[in-house]
């Protein structure tokens, strides 16, 4: 008999084995959390690495649970997270080609230009 297939229908075991609550799939929840703090990637390129964990993690997190639906849960956590991190990795994108093409230069912001 393959461990990871489930047991007969007349096994004891099979009643243990159906009464599994399903857990959260641990790369939706990092997902999740990962796309939250991205916002401070648009602030500093250090942080950059945050919304690339998050959309990583969501992406295989989804994939996961879309494999065993039976065992694990969190497929909302993980499509947030993949949103969030997409949605910062898209804006940090935005402000660096502006940054480049002179749009949002330091010299904008000088109080002189202003008056």
């Amino acid at each position: 008999m393959d461990p990871y297939e489930s047991p007969p229908e007349g096994d004891p075991a099979a009643a243990a084995y159906a009464n599994v609550a399903p857990s959260f799939n641990p790369l939706a929840i990092i997902s999740l959390v990962c796309g939250l703090l991205s916002v401070f990637a648009c602030c500093c390129i250090l942080f950059l690495p945050i919304p690339l964990v998050g959309l990583v993690c969501g992406l295989i997190g989804i994939s996961q649970i879309n494999a065993n639906p039976q065992t694990q849960k969190g497929k909302e956590m993980a499509i947030v997270g993949v949103v969030l991190s997409g949605l910062f990795l898209g804006l940090f994108a935005l402000l660096m080609i502006l940054n480049v093409a002179g749009v949002l230069s330091p010299e904008m912001f000088d109080q002189q230009r202003f008056r």
